[in-house]
C-alpha cells in the first residue's frame, strides 16, 4: 500500500505539474494575442502617413504634378498630367473657404467631389481647376501662387 500511495502521489504530482504548464500557456497565449491586437490599428498608420507627409505642386515643360508624398508629390497620392493633355480653356481658379471644403468635398485630403470633380485639399484658400483631355475628369488641387502656376500652365 505504501507503494501504491507513492505511486498515486507522484501520478498527482505529474497531474499538478500539468495543469500548472497547461495554464502558463494559456497565460503566454492571452499574452501574444493581445500584443497582437495592440499593434494591428497602428500599421495603416505607419504605412499611410508618410504617403501624406508633404503636398506640392511641380510644373516642368512636359508636366504637372500635385498631391502628396514623402518629400515630394509621387506615387499613387499624387497626379501627374502631361501638359498637352490638359484640356484648352479648362483652366479656372478659384478661393475655397472651410465650408466650401466641406460641404463640396467632405474635408480635406484626396476627395471626390458629387459632380465628380478629384480634389487635392492639403488647406483652405487659392485653388487651380482643370480638366484632362484624354480621361475628361475634372481636378481642383491648391496652391500657394495660384498665378505663378497659372502663367506656367498657359505657356
Amino acid at each position: 500500500t505504501i507503494t501504491q500511495r507513492s505511486s498515486s502521489n507522484k501520478n498527482n504530482l505529474q497531474a499538478a505539474t500539468t495543469m500548472q504548464s497547461t495554464s502558463e500557456q494559456e497565460k503566454q497565449a492571452i499574452v501574444a494575442s493581445y500584443k497582437e491586437m495592440w499593434w494591428v490599428p497602428f500599421a495603416p498608420l505607419v504605412f499611410f502617413l508618410p504617403c501624406f507627409y508633404k503636398y506640392g505642386v511641380k510644373v516642368t515643360e512636359e508636366t504637372l504634378t500635385f498631391g502628396y508624398g514623402f518629400c515630394q508629390p509621387g506615387y499613387w497620392t499624387s497626379k501627374t498630367i502631361r501638359m498637352k493633355n490638359i484640356a484648352e480653356g479648362s483652366i479656372t481658379t478659384g478661393k475655397a473657404t472651410w465650408k466650401d471644403n466641406l460641404y463640396s468635398f467632405g474635408g480635406w485630403g484626396i476627395r471626390y467631389g458629387s459632380d465628380g470633380t478629384i480634389a487635392y485639399n492639403a488647406k483652405n484658400g487659392d485653388y487651380i481647376e482643370l480638366v484632362e483631355s484624354e480621361s475628361g475628369k475634372r481636378y481642383r488641387f491648391v496652391s500657394k501662387d495660384v498665378n505663378k502656376v497659372i502663367s506656367l500652365l498657359r505657356l
